[in-house]
């Protein structure tokens, strides 16, 4: 939802619940009733925005294969009769367009952005620059990401540039259109990568000050900081530290829309305890919650680490109602990502803490891949060797569950979402007996063939998370059993596996039906045990379930769950 700025209209997007993510998008006057004017020439846009005069809409529009490849806009005073204007195009499949604006509402901002490289337009807005206008801050370049936001004058960006490893850190160039942008050897970097132990993971614009959001390097919880712009002395930015609350293992920002605010909202929240809202004053970077103790404070939470097989420490979040470790064990429910460099959510949900009511443990495996320590954590887990690493440091981390009295392995029951099933069902093809149970929901698990159709949807974009079969050195791997080996199906083998449910859904335009299909037909032929594999299809669920069924369908998971643990 996208708020005008004279604050008299809103444009929002709805999804239809039938799982095929073409949104539809509605323009609505404040104070009107029903659900306003409907867009039909905008449907299946994936973000929009306003003009700053709030005359027209601009929005990004998919191809066939749902990239976001074109940004239109259209004009919303008479938008039954308007037709889409196109501002830009996106030619490469590698590439997805995404629009926004500063927070200033000083620039229209366009973003093309790969896996790993980026390129941004802007439109001045203020300078009266016109929709054919858009300005380039600077080029593509192969592993170079930067993104952009705007205050005092300035292109503030989060950027891997000057670094080997692949850590953002946060720039500085002038914002004057009257000459070229330096190249990134010369951007000003005003918060190096590492700074106070920060990994860097984005930033939000204030009058006042930028809000910095980080994770500790060794730990991985989320951090919070203000970097100081001292306008009045010229002195160098200042970043200053904001205390979190010990128990906070999620930091989620709200929608901070005011560049003028005195204030920032955020709201923390861990696994055994109920969201928090709370203002950080954005002067003396203090934080005040406005809302008592959660009634789920005795459940405790600890971060620790499990040891890979290189030695790697991995991050491990443990939850449970009670002493640590539980006596005797308890059942525990395990869940693992590890892609795209997304960090396992650490945050309260209310089907994880039927769970915990019930005495199980709750662990969270952060392995290579994911985001929780920066850029050079989701690279340790990219591409064909990465894919041994993951299951690798998932292994590491049910290890140190069994060993330190948590659980046993045959309570176990490892959960994962999407790619995070590359990784579960990884373990479970290479250690059958390592968990009691298995539930992957939309999971992707035929990589390899997937990774050899670009005719699907994600999968150019992909190519640099997963591996490109089609370019030589992804053809030799994939020849020499690298893919095939790390891919979850191509590389099944035998085995007694444990009591396993898969969801999956026809209408899912990310993981192709027939991936999780394949899978269980083929672990059916193989299985040399008793323990079932079902499948529970779902024809509308599309990639995730929609709001108003994800109890439902938890409530049918956690059931399967201790069915096969004996527990019911």
């Amino acid at each position: 939802m996208k708020l005008s700025r004279d604050g008299s209209s809103i444009a929002y997007t709805v999804d239809p619940g039938d799982g095929s993510e073409r949104l539809q998008v509605h323009v609505q006057r404040i104070g009107s009733a029903g659900l306003g004017t409907r867009l039909p020439q905008l449907e299946g846009s994936v973000s929009i925005e306003w003009s700053h005069d709030g005359s027209h809409l601009y929005c990004t529009r998919a191809d066939g294969l749902g990239r976001p490849s074109r940004v239109e806009r259209v004009d919303v005073s008479a938008p039954e009769h308007a037709r889409p204007e196109c501002i830009c195009e996106e030619p490469d499949a590698a590439f997805w367009l995404d629009i926004g604006k500063t927070k200033d509402w000083r620039y229209l901002v366009v973003s093309s952005n790969a896996k790993r490289s980026s390129e941004v337009r802007v439109l001045d807005w203020e300078a009266g620059e016109g929709p054919g206008s858009l300005r380039l801050v600077h080029p593509r370049s192969p592993g170079l990401e930067y993104f952009v936001e705007h205050a005092d004058g300035y292109f503030y960006m989060l950027s891997n540039a000057q670094r080997e490893d692949g850590q953002y850190s946060l720039f500085r160039i002038p914002a004057e259109s009257s000459s070229p942008s330096p190249p990134p050897e010369r951007w000003e970097c005003v918060v190096p990568a590492g700074t106070q132990g920060l990994v860097l993971e984005d930033f939000d614009a204030f009058r006042r000050c930028l809000a910095v959001f980080a994770r500790d390097a060794a730990t991985g919880l989320p951090l919070l900081a203000l970097l100081k712009l001292e306008r009045a002395t010229g002195a160098p930015p200042q970043l200053v530290p904001v205390p979190l609350p010990a128990w906070a293992t999620a930091l989620d920002p709200g929608a901070n829309a005011d560049f003028e605010a005195a204030s920032l909202r955020v709201t923390l929240s861990s696994p055994g305890r109920v969201p928090v809202a709370a203002d950080v004053d954005l002067d003396a970077g203090a934080l005040r919650t406005l809302s008592g103790e959660s009634p789920s404070a005795a459940v405790g939470t600890l971060r620790t680490h499990g040891r890979s097989s290189d030695g790697t420490l991995v991050p491990l979040t443990i939850s449970h109602a009670g002493p640590f470790p539980p006596a005797g064990g308890a059942p525990a429910w395990v869940e693992v990502y590890g892609a795209y460099g997304r960090c396992l959510p650490c945050d309260w949900a209310p089907e994880r803490a039927a769970l915990l009511q019930a005495g199980w443990v709750l662990a969270g495996a952060h392995v290579r891949g994911g985001g929780e320590l920066g850029r050079a954590w989701h690279a340790a887990g990219r591409g064909v060797h990465g894919l041994q690493a993951r299951v690798d440091d998932l292994a590491a981390c049910i290890d140190a569950l069994v060993e330190r009295g948590y659980t046993s392995y045959d309570r176990i029951v490892l959960s994962a979402h999407s790619a995070g099933g590359v990784v579960a069902a990884g373990l479970v093809q290479r250690d059958p007996g390592a968990v009691g149970a298995l539930v992957l929901e939309a999971p992707f698990l035929d990589v390899l063939t997937v990774q050899c159709r670009p005719d699907l949807a994600l999968t150019v974009h992909e190519y640099e998370e997963w591996g490109d079969p089609h370019s030589t050195a992804g053809f030799l791997q994939a020849r020499r059993g690298g893919v095939q080996t790390a891919c979850p199906y191509q590389g099944l083998r035998g085995g007694a596996f444990p009591p396993t449910l898969i969801t999956a859904s026809s209408t899912d335009t990310r993981v192709p039906v027939w991936g999780p299909l394949k899978w269980a037909a083929r672990a059916r032929a193989m299985n040399q045990g008793p323990a079932p594999i079902l499948v529970a299809p779902d024809l509308h669920a599309g990639h995730a379930a929609h709001e108003s069924q994800r109890l439902e369908l938890a409530a049918l998971l956690q059931a399967f769950a201790m069915r096969a643990l004996g527990l019911a």
